[in-house]
């Protein structure tokens, strides 16, 4: 009030002095420096705690904001620094900008009355719910259109994630394919995580969830890693899940879980991703030709030899991406002509090479296994051959991983 309550200058009356004289982006602009030596009441910040602490690792922002805030961010670091308070040059070491959520095609905002309230979200559908949709829908660093469909469609999945406890048998017995399973999650999750591709790192969780809503019983340690994987996105429901599993303490200050590479079976992870992949394929080629469901749809597995020589394809990519040198490294001379025509294509499209390369018999085995699932998916007679057995010309685009499907 002191400093406030004063007298004018020129006439000598009652005035009061104004103090909002700055735009709030000023304080914006070195706010991160306050951060590093808070309690400071003599001094802005004490030069050897900033300079321990800055530059920042990661600093998320709006996009909109290029223009003002992070210009004024980067002056205010260098003025600091000439003038001796600052050692370092920028204010960050890595800058990420989120991308903006937008409703019926426009940013939303205030202003322009299409928010949607987080009260009325979180009332229908919980809070977990909007934010599990939020990191789905799109990749950190792309706008994002909200979609009411697509919260429904979150909101069923977190019901679906729930059920996992409340209506599974959880065991303490050992179950090597869902070990299998959540630890390959688990090193996947958290590397997508750390390169912030959140939607992605969602879609493997949902791999899992999907597998062990399929299973009878589910492992308890395999049960608490889910849990944990899906904390971050999911905070509430995985707090309350995870007291529903015995642990006392909040997850949230439970140990990141660690990958167990010894647990990993990749054989059977490409098995699996055989038949999701076959899955998959048939509903492109049906979306392709526009129908929904044939009567027969034939699956050619391979030539047994490409297993052999695609695995030692994969082997020399390792170290060269010369064809000529590969095709001496890998050639037979009963299959000259078709390998000269297959490494080419494989060094463009290295994609083209499963992680796990599997033989012939496996994946014969495996799709045979699976038969009354893809019958099942596809309500059609499914008929799986080997490439050496059958007569039709696209036989030869099968490749390991990769069988060729005809549709009658």
């Amino acid at each position: 009030k002191e400093f406030v309550n004063t007298k004018c200058p020129k006439c000598s009356g009652k005035a009061r002095r104004e103090t909002d004289t700055m735009d709030t982006f000023v304080d914006s602009s070195w706010y991160f420096l306050r951060y590093c030596d808070p309690r400071n009441t003599k001094k802005m910040f004490d030069p050897k705690k900033a300079n321990y602490w800055m530059p920042v690792d990661m600093y998320i922002g709006g996009k909109e904001h290029a223009t003002m805030h992070l210009i004024y961010f980067r002056f205010f670091t260098k003025f600091l620094r000439d003038i001796g308070m600052l050692k370092v040059d920028e204010p960050t070491y890595k800058l990420f900008n989120q991308g903006m959520l937008h409703k019926d095609g426009v940013v939303m905002s205030k202003s322009k009355g299409n928010v949607v309230s987080q009260e009325e979200i979180s009332d229908k559908y919980g809070i977990d719910t909007a934010r599990f949709f939020l990191m789905f829908s799109a990749g950190s660093d792309k706008d994002k259109e909200w979609d009411d469909k697509g919260v429904e469609g979150s909101y069923r999945f977190v019901n679906k994630f729930y059920n996992l406890i409340t209506e599974k048998k959880i065991v303490k017995d050992k179950r090597p394919k869902q070990e299998s399973k959540i630890h390959s999650a688990i090193k996947e999750v958290t590397g997508l995580i750390e390169k912030m591709e959140y939607n992605i790192a969602l879609i493997k969780i949902m791999d899992v969830v999907n597998y062990l809503h399929n299973q009878e019983d589910i492992n308890k340690n395999v049960m608490e890693n889910v849990v944990l994987l899906l904390s971050p996105f999911i905070p509430h429901l995985c707090e309350e899940l995870w007291e529903k599993l015995g642990n006392k303490g909040f997850i949230s200050l439970a140990s990141w879980p660690k990958v167990d590479s010894k647990k990993i079976d990749t054989s059977l992870e490409a098995e699996e991703g055989l038949v999701e992949g076959v899955i998959a394929d048939i509903k492109s080629v049906l979306k392709l030709l526009n129908k929904d469901i044939e009567e027969k749809v034939t699956l050619i597995v391979a030539d047994s030899w490409k297993y052999s020589v695609i695995k030692k394809v994969q082997k020399e990519l390792g170290r060269t991406h010369n064809v000529g040198e590969i095709i001496k490294k890998v050639m037979d001379k009963k299959y000259g002509k078709e390998i000269g025509q297959l490494v080419p294509r494989l060094v463009k499209d290295p994609s083209k090479i499963p992680s796990t390369v599997l033989d012939q018999k496996t994946e014969l085995k495996t799709l045979a296994d699976a038969h009354q699932q893809i019958v099942t998916e596809f309500d059609s007679h499914i008929e799986v051959v080997r490439a050496e057995d059958s007569q039709d010309n696209k036989k030869g685009n099968a490749l390991p991983g990769k069988p060729a499907i005809v549709i009658d």
